[in-house]
């Protein structure tokens, strides 16, 4: 027994008519020709038209067109980009990142480590550490430091050498810069687990241990 397919256009003359093309929308550059020679073949002979107005009709088009293709250039280039962006960003699945923030995680065998960026000189650079309850739970004394980046660690140990409870705390850093104590903002390492693509590519984040989802144009560093 022969099978019959509703598509083929022998059998079912609705396919044939579904496969007319559409309209175009836009004008290419063989129709501005054929519209500039029909221009020329009905105008009026006892009035005919500046040949500089024909060059600057020529110009137009051809600034245009080369829009069109300089427009098209960088949308390909966009899309190269972020996809070059997307499959590099799968390579940082495990490993740790550098990004601004003021919470970190903590955890037996993963202390939480961070840096802050000094202006200039800073004495009394302190880095405080707090629970969820806003309790203090660890003070690391980081001294008189130069500027640059300045770099600490917490191996997850309260003020009184007790282990703490293994999740995010949030870090504050304070130091005295001429002369006057002030808040500085530190920068968190984070392990990337796992990595978030939008629709056609766009906007990568990744989800970090304990410090959520990060876009990934806030990375500072990679480890």
């Amino acid at each position: 027994m022969n099978t019959i397919d509703p598509g083929n256009s022998l059998t079912n003359p609705s396919a044939s008519q579904n496969t007319t093309s559409p309209p175009a929308q836009t004008l290419g550059q063989q129709d501005f020709f054929t519209l500039m020679i029909a221009q020329m073949q009905n105008q009026d002979p006892t009035n005919p038209l500046d040949g500089q107005e024909y060059l600057a009709q020529l110009a137009q088009f051809s600034t245009l067109n080369s829009m069109q293709q300089m427009q098209q250039s960088f949308e390909t280039l966009s899309q190269s980009l972020q996809s070059l962006q997307m499959f590099q960003s799968f390579n940082l699945v495990g490993r740790s990142v550098l990004v601004d923030g003021n919470q970190g995680y903590v955890a037996p065998e993963q202390p939480l480590q961070g840096s802050v960026n000094l202006l200039d000189n800073a004495e009394n650079l302190t880095v405080r550490i707090y629970n969820d309850n806003g309790q203090e739970v660890r003070s690391l004394d980081l001294g008189t430091r130069s500027s640059g980046q300045v770099n600490f660690s917490w191996d997850g140990l309260s003020n009184q050498g007790t282990s703490v409870v293994p999740g995010t705390y949030r870090v504050a850093v304070e130091g005295s810069i001429n002369g006057q104590t002030q808040s500085l903002t530190p920068q968190i390492w984070g392990v990337v687990q796992s990595i978030a693509v939008g629709q056609g590519g766009k906007n990568v984040s990744l989800q970090l241990t304990g410090l959520g989802d990060r876009s990934i144009n806030e990375i500072q560093e990679i480890r």
